[in-house]
């Protein structure tokens, strides 16, 4: 699996807006991130509609977290930026021959631990350098 761009992007957009101590614009989130003005802003309407990010209008208006990185996972961000999740489309629908049965089990039970650990970890765990279960001890 790889990431897409915008994904990083909008985490990257979010780490920043984390250290900001009031509502930024989209400017200068654009110019954090290195991203042209236009696909920050479509990036930042993503975020807002999934409730992790919220704005204010008007001459001091812009951008800010809706809630602490603490509250958002790091699959809630992926919901939203990526076409999917899915390890592979062949889990997606049961369809193969019953000799099939048991990679499609060993399938679905990959996609629940991926699901399962996506879900856990949090941005805040990212910028702590916690629970991440993608390190090899």
């Amino acid at each position: 699996m790889q990431l897409n761009i915008t994904t990083d992007y909008a985490l990257r957009a979010l780490l920043f807006l984390s250290n900001q101590e009031r509502t930024c614009n989209s400017q200068a989130i654009g110019e954090h991130v290195a991203v042209s003005g236009e696909y920050i802003r479509k990036i930042l309407r993503m975020l807002k509609a999934a409730g992790m990010v919220s704005s204010d209008q008007g001459a001091f208006g812009g951008y800010k977290l809706a809630k602490p990185l603490s509250e958002i996972s790091l699959m809630e961000v992926l919901q939203v930026t990526e076409d999917t999740v899915r390890i592979t489309r062949r889990a997606e629908k049961a369809r193969g021959a019953d000799e099939d049965g048991p990679l499609l089990r060993f399938y679905a039970d990959a996609q629940a631990w991926v699901d399962q650990s996506l879900s856990s970890i949090t941005l805040q765990d990212i910028v702590d350098g916690t629970n991440n279960p993608f390190r090899i001890r």
